[in-house]
Protein backbone atom coordinates (compact mmCIF):
# COMPACT_ATOMS: atom_id res chain seq x y z
CA UNK A 1 0.00 0.00 0.00
CA UNK A 2 0.97 3.73 -0.42
CA UNK A 3 1.66 5.98 1.81
CA UNK A 4 -1.08 8.75 2.48
CA UNK A 5 -0.39 12.43 3.40
CA UNK A 6 -3.29 14.20 5.73
CA UNK A 7 -4.06 17.48 4.23
CA UNK A 8 -7.21 19.70 4.77
CA UNK A 9 -8.73 19.98 1.28
CA UNK A 10 -9.59 23.50 2.30
CA UNK A 11 -6.59 24.60 3.84
CA UNK A 12 -4.86 28.04 2.36
CA UNK A 13 -1.90 29.53 3.94
CA UNK A 14 -1.51 32.64 5.71
CA UNK A 15 1.04 35.18 5.65
CA UNK A 16 4.11 34.74 7.96
CA UNK A 17 4.65 39.02 7.82
CA UNK A 18 3.56 40.91 10.79
CA UNK A 19 -0.49 42.28 10.26
CA UNK A 20 -0.33 46.12 9.49
CA UNK A 21 -3.44 46.84 10.68
CA UNK A 22 -2.57 48.42 14.51
CA UNK A 23 -5.87 47.91 15.70
CA UNK A 24 -8.37 45.21 15.21
CA UNK A 25 -11.10 47.34 13.98
CA UNK A 26 -9.22 48.42 11.15
CA UNK A 27 -8.81 44.87 10.06
CA UNK A 28 -12.38 44.73 10.19
CA UNK A 29 -13.14 47.53 8.05
CA UNK A 30 -11.11 46.54 5.50
CA UNK A 31 -12.42 43.05 5.08
CA UNK A 32 -15.18 44.95 5.05
CA UNK A 33 -15.54 47.40 2.38
CA UNK A 34 -13.40 44.31 0.48
CA UNK A 35 -16.66 42.47 1.14
CA UNK A 36 -18.96 45.68 0.04
CA UNK A 37 -16.74 46.67 -2.93
CA UNK A 38 -16.85 43.26 -4.23
CA UNK A 39 -13.36 42.75 -4.25
CA UNK A 40 -12.74 39.21 -6.04
CA UNK A 41 -11.19 38.26 -2.99
CA UNK A 42 -13.86 38.03 -1.01
CA UNK A 43 -13.32 34.43 0.87
CA UNK A 44 -11.65 33.55 3.61
CA UNK A 45 -8.56 32.72 2.81
CA UNK A 46 -7.92 34.96 -0.40
CA UNK A 47 -9.12 38.06 1.97
CA UNK A 48 -6.69 36.93 4.42
CA UNK A 49 -3.83 37.11 2.18
CA UNK A 50 -4.96 40.23 0.54
CA UNK A 51 -5.26 41.97 4.31
CA UNK A 52 -1.72 40.04 4.99
CA UNK A 53 -3.28 38.07 7.96
CA UNK A 54 -3.57 34.45 8.58
CA UNK A 55 -7.17 32.72 7.85
CA UNK A 56 -7.68 31.73 11.43
CA UNK A 57 -7.15 35.63 12.63
CA UNK A 58 -9.25 37.38 10.44
CA UNK A 59 -11.61 35.29 11.00
CA UNK A 60 -11.95 34.79 14.64
CA UNK A 61 -11.45 39.09 15.09
CA UNK A 62 -14.07 39.22 12.09
CA UNK A 63 -16.83 37.27 13.89
CA UNK A 64 -15.57 38.84 17.19
CA UNK A 65 -16.23 42.45 15.85
CA UNK A 66 -19.12 41.89 13.88
CA UNK A 67 -20.90 39.44 15.86
CA UNK A 68 -21.62 37.04 12.53
CA UNK A 69 -18.92 34.93 10.87
CA UNK A 70 -17.04 36.51 7.62
CA UNK A 71 -18.81 34.00 5.49
CA UNK A 72 -22.84 34.59 6.64
CA UNK A 73 -21.87 38.77 6.51
CA UNK A 74 -20.59 38.09 2.78
CA UNK A 75 -23.54 36.26 1.87
CA UNK A 76 -25.53 39.14 3.31
CA UNK A 77 -24.44 41.57 1.08
CA UNK A 78 -24.24 39.23 -1.73
CA UNK A 79 -28.13 38.52 -1.35
CA UNK A 80 -28.71 42.17 -1.00
CA UNK A 81 -27.06 42.89 -3.93
CA UNK A 82 -28.96 39.84 -5.56
CA UNK A 83 -32.00 41.67 -4.43
CA UNK A 84 -31.27 45.11 -5.72
CA UNK A 85 -30.64 43.25 -9.30
CA UNK A 86 -34.00 41.67 -9.05
CA UNK A 87 -35.75 45.04 -8.67
CA UNK A 88 -34.00 46.70 -11.56
CA UNK A 89 -35.37 43.44 -13.41
CA UNK A 90 -32.92 40.78 -13.80
CA UNK A 91 -34.46 37.67 -14.64
CA UNK A 92 -31.50 35.06 -15.34
CA UNK A 93 -30.99 33.68 -12.13
CA UNK A 94 -27.49 31.52 -13.37
CA UNK A 95 -25.74 34.74 -14.36
CA UNK A 96 -26.61 36.59 -11.27
CA UNK A 97 -25.58 33.63 -8.90
CA UNK A 98 -22.22 33.57 -11.79
CA UNK A 99 -21.62 37.60 -11.19
CA UNK A 100 -22.39 37.76 -7.25
CA UNK A 101 -19.75 34.56 -6.05
CA UNK A 102 -22.18 31.91 -5.78
CA UNK A 103 -21.23 27.87 -6.92
CA UNK A 104 -24.46 27.79 -9.06
CA UNK A 105 -28.41 28.68 -8.95
CA UNK A 106 -29.09 26.12 -6.25
CA UNK A 107 -26.46 28.46 -3.90
CA UNK A 108 -27.90 31.38 -4.93
CA UNK A 109 -31.63 29.79 -4.05
CA UNK A 110 -30.52 28.47 -0.78
CA UNK A 111 -28.63 31.34 0.49
CA UNK A 112 -31.40 33.56 -0.67
CA UNK A 113 -34.13 31.49 1.50
CA UNK A 114 -31.78 31.41 4.54
CA UNK A 115 -31.75 35.49 5.00
CA UNK A 116 -34.37 36.83 3.19
CA UNK A 117 -36.97 34.04 3.77
CA UNK A 118 -38.19 33.38 -0.04
CA UNK A 119 -36.76 32.41 -2.85
CA UNK A 120 -35.25 34.30 -5.53
CA UNK A 121 -38.30 33.60 -7.53
CA UNK A 122 -40.88 34.65 -4.89
CA UNK A 123 -38.84 37.87 -4.13
CA UNK A 124 -38.88 38.98 -8.01
CA UNK A 125 -42.19 39.07 -7.55
CA UNK A 126 -42.70 40.85 -4.55
CA UNK A 127 -39.83 43.62 -5.63
CA UNK A 128 -41.85 43.83 -9.54
CA UNK A 129 -42.97 47.98 -9.50
CA UNK A 130 -46.69 46.71 -9.52
CA UNK A 131 -46.00 44.11 -6.17
CA UNK A 132 -44.32 46.47 -4.44
CA UNK A 133 -47.35 48.94 -5.14
CA UNK A 134 -49.38 46.02 -3.87
CA UNK A 135 -47.30 45.04 -1.12
CA UNK A 136 -47.18 48.94 0.27
CA UNK A 137 -51.11 49.31 0.15
CA UNK A 138 -51.85 46.32 2.19
CA UNK A 139 -48.92 48.13 4.75
CA UNK A 140 -51.57 51.02 4.40
CA UNK A 141 -54.52 49.08 4.54
CA UNK A 142 -54.09 46.37 6.57
CA UNK A 143 -57.79 44.79 6.98
CA UNK A 144 -58.15 45.48 2.94
CA UNK A 145 -54.93 43.20 1.75
CA UNK A 146 -55.03 40.65 4.84
CA UNK A 147 -51.49 38.83 5.08
CA UNK A 148 -48.49 39.85 2.56
CA UNK A 149 -46.76 36.75 2.59
CA UNK A 150 -43.61 37.77 4.34
CA UNK A 151 -43.03 35.72 7.52
CA UNK A 152 -40.64 37.16 10.63
CA UNK A 153 -37.79 34.37 10.10
CA UNK A 154 -37.96 34.13 14.28
CA UNK A 155 -41.98 33.59 13.94
CA UNK A 156 -43.15 30.08 14.37
CA UNK A 157 -44.83 28.67 11.56
CA UNK A 158 -48.21 28.22 11.63
CA UNK A 159 -50.02 24.48 11.04
CA UNK A 160 -50.82 24.06 7.58
CA UNK A 161 -47.56 25.91 6.75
Amino acid sequence: MGTSTTRSPRSCSGSSRRSRYGRLTELVAAAREAIIEGHPAAGLCPLAGLLEVSPYRLSRVFSREMGVSLTRYRNRVRVGRMMQRLEDGDRDFAGLAADLGFADQAHLTRTAREHAGETPTALRLLLAPAAGLQFKRSLQHPDAGGHDGLRDPGEPQAAGD
